[in-house]
């Protein structure tokens, strides 16, 4: 790997999730971009990870295996937080790996990943039915269950997205973007969620890296979330991702100084799903002026982080 103007994206999706690209053409994308460590981080699942050890790719990229959870924070009133978790014993490519998760945490690691997508088929099922009931459109669960099951790669995943374009396919919205809009920008509760801390202290003795994902996209900075930055680094986070294409001037300015004040490495990622996503970000894949703004010595130590953790 180059140690000169290291070039990184440590939060991105393909098909197996919300994205639009196969891991293999997201792979293709960082190459093109000249990404040298890319995170693959579908919701729920490690799918993309088992179609990519089938492939073969150029060796000057390393691709590091990640999943990414929705989670609540129970020291922060229970408020929604994103949890990258990375398998640097994974990893395909130049720094390819041939460790192995231990047998009982993949099987406990299964176990969370199963837990959280019934949870969000039962949130999704909520959500067609208050849609119903609420806006009176004309649609069922059984019909959009069985549009997923046609047009939707991963079988397993059913999310907003999976609703956005059943939507647009009943003539209801002309797009993703006006779906969420009109109706999908509504949050359906869940009996089980999966508890931050918890999830922070599992991947830690999984050997795994949780890397705390866009921290102020469901909070505002306050008192209260400083105290847990602190909190949750003794617990094993040691990462969080300081550019983000959400985040605000502020919101990266407040970060830098949260991960000076508490010795976190810095995560560079563009979250990406498509283009048309990225553009409404005004974002582009790999976030290039991300990796501007973080110095590459600040790079290297995260990555060197990162694979220390094996």
């Amino acid at each position: 790997m180059k140690y000169n103007n290291i070039m990184m994206d440590l939060h991105t999706h393909t098909i197996y999730s919300d994205g639009k690209l196969s891991p293999d053409q997201i792979v293709k994308r960082a190459i093109d971009h000249q990404i040298d460590v890319l995170a693959i981080t579908d919701h729920d699942t490690l799918e993309s990870y088992k179609h990519l050890t089938q492939s073969d790719f150029q060796s000057n990229i390393t691709i590091i295996p990640g999943v990414e959870l929705t989670t609540k924070s129970q020291l922060l009133h229970m408020t929604d937080f994103h949890l990258v978790v990375l398998f640097p014993q994974l990893a395909l490519g130049q720094r390819k790996c041939t460790q192995h998760l231990k047998h009982q945490y993949f099987l406990k690691l299964q176990q969370i990943l199963n837990l959280n997508s019934q949870n969000r088929t039962k949130r999704m099922k909520k959500l067609i039915q208050h849609l119903i009931t609420e806006n009176q459109l004309n649609i069922s669960w059984e019909e959009f269950f069985e549009y997923h099951l046609v047009h939707d790669k991963n079988k397993q995943l059913i999310q907003k997205y999976s609703i956005a374009k059943y939507l647009i396919s009943k003539q209801i919205v002309d797009s993703v973007q006006q779906a969420f809009d009109l109706y999908l920008n509504y949050e359906m509760a869940t009996s089980k969620p999966l508890i931050l801390e918890a999830m922070i202290k599992l991947a830690v003795k999984m050997r795994a890296v949780p890397i705390l994902a866009h921290p102020l996209q469901s909070t505002k900075i306050s008192s209260d979330l400083t105290k847990c930055f602190s909190i949750w680094q003794k617990l094993g986070l040691k990462i969080i991702e300081i550019e983000h294409p959400t985040m605000s001037i502020s919101d990266k300015e407040y970060l830098k100084v949260i991960a000076k004040q508490n010795n976190f490495y810095q995560s560079i990622a563009s979250d990406f799903h498509s283009d048309e996503r990225s553009q409404n970000w005004q974002s582009d894949f790999g976030n290039s002026e991300g990796n501007l703004r973080v110095s590459n010595q600040e790079k290297i130590k995260t990555l060197d982080y990162i694979f220390s953790a094996k």
